[in-house]
């Protein structure tokens, strides 16, 4: 069985969320502005690396072939159209390139790994890239941000655990490199809008964490995707956060069965569309 970063991480944030995306299988809503602007610059980040793969990341073939997707992408009725009306993408690329090009090789563009824990069960990941970075490989992560704060890096889940998982097969990576894009024109903005970040892990330190924190969690929420195939019931025992402090989609769900005493999947198809 195979249990993905996000669902592992939506687990351990908290146990009704897990129950109500991954269990329920509850519809989102739409996602907002942040979310999307994020989704289209993954898309035009991994073009451009996969244009550029194995060179120096300063390539204008690299440029070209992105801006043709961000096009496509854009235009009346695509994906993602809407999603960046000021139209600071390009501008961001052209300041990524800028900064990284010539000192980043990419090794691999949206790489999937599935490291083995045991009892047949498989952490899945996929990675925004593999990178060389002076002279050391990296995970590569990317981030969209409105700041330009970069001390949370230092205790990302998301990086310790895909570097843990990198490790596992055979990928000799130092730690995660983040590159934070800041949504700012760049003309206007006074400090760089690019800012990257290596995060290097000892290989001691991403084990013990990854032990004693995920691997835990892992197994407890493999027991508990055993029983609610077997007994939705025991799921009524978990406590969620108290909506009135949670900023979560379900906010609003777990209000309507908390105050007023609902059955949960009732609440829950009043007010989300549920999926086969």
């Amino acid at each position: 069985m195979d249990i993905h970063f996000s669902e592992l991480q939506a687990w351990r944030r908290c146990e009704q969320k897990w129950y109500n995306s991954y269990h329920l299988n509850l519809q989102l809503p739409t996602l907002n502005d942040n979310m999307r602007f994020g989704g289209l610059w993954a898309h035009i980040s991994a073009a451009y690396h996969t244009a550029m793969m194995d060179e120096p990341t300063n390539s204008l073939d690299g440029m070209a072939v992105a801006m043709l997707y961000y096009d496509y992408l854009t235009e009346e009725g695509g994906e993602y159209a809407g999603s960046d009306p000021r139209h600071l993408i390009p501008k961001l690329l052209q300041e990524y390139a800028a900064v990284v090009g010539g000192r980043m090789i990419v090794r691999g563009v949206e790489v999937e790994l599935a490291a083995f824990i045991d009892n047949g069960i498989s952490f899945v990941c996929t990675l925004d890239g593999i990178v060389e970075w002076e002279n050391q490989l990296w995970v590569l992560e990317h981030k969209t941000t409105s700041s330009g704060g970069t001390g949370h890096l230092l205790l990302d889940p998301q990086g310790l655990c895909y570097t843990w998982a990198a490790r596992q097969l055979g990928y000799n990576v130092a730690g995660t490199l983040y590159v934070q894009v800041r949504k700012v024109d760049p003309s206007r903005a006074q400090s760089s809008v690019i800012t990257v970040t290596p995060v290097a892990w000892s290989g001691e330190a991403v084990d013990r964490i990854w032990e004693t924190q995920y691997k835990v969690s892992l197994e407890n929420l493999m027991q508990a995707k055993r029983w609610a195939s077997t007994d939705v019931e025991y799921l009524r025992i978990f406590n969620p956060i108290p909506w009135m402090s949670c900023f979560c989609d379900f906010e609003n769900l777990c209000k309507a069965w908390l105050m007023g005493g609902k059955d949960r999947e009732v609440a829950a198809r009043s007010m989300y569309d549920i999926t086969d």
